[in-house]
């Protein structure tokens, strides 16, 4: 069973952007990968591999962005305890969306007001708002029959082949 913290150890291996701007590309790259759960899950899939796999991709932005903030993922995600099984998977796709647009809220106005730096104060809200998306990440597992540590540990092999044929860099599954 994979930690927190091994995860996104492994994960950052296939890191590829710019770390002068890792917070506000790793904050806009879970935005934009709740988007695609959201597709995943309209296309109403018999197979739920897609949405779990989109799930993955998810949880590789949040330890970046973790990462980004200088703290392991297993303390971001000890914030507070989580509380499962009061949404169904459209509300729960909801409130992923609503943390993860607060995070980007929080990136926008730090670069409106001081030019990029994240203070303090807007530091502990996305970790906020990140605790409240992994533990809503790993509820959405359990709505689809399976844990996040396989999810997680199915991304990381996705990762690792990608890595080793050379094609982390582009789009979509088909590298």
């Amino acid at each position: 069973m994979i930690t927190w913290d091994e995860y996104q150890q492994q994960a950052l291996t296939t890191a590829i952007y710019p770390l002068k701007r890792e917070l506000e590309y790793t904050v806009l790259g879970l935005c934009s990968e709740v988007g695609e759960i959201g597709e995943a899950y309209l296309r109403k899939t018999t197979d739920p591999a897609e949405v779990l796999a989109e799930i993955g991709d998810n949880f590789w932005y949040c330890a970046a962005i973790a990462d980004a903030l200088k703290v392991p993922l297993s303390l971001v995600a000890q914030i507070h305890p989580p509380v499962s099984g009061v949404y169904g998977i459209s509300e729960l796709l909801l409130q992923i969306v609503s943390q993860t647009s607060g995070m980007a809220g929080v990136v926008k106005k730090s670069i409106r007001d001081n030019d990029g730096f994240l203070s303090s104060a807007g530091q502990v809200k996305i970790e906020e708002h990140l605790n409240t998306t992994l533990w809503l990440l790993d509820d959405l597992c359990r709505r689809f029959n399976t844990t996040r540590t396989a999810v997680m540990s199915k991304n990381l092999n996705k990762l690792a082949d990608r890595k080793q044929r050379g094609v982390l860099q582009g789009s979509g599954d088909n590298r």
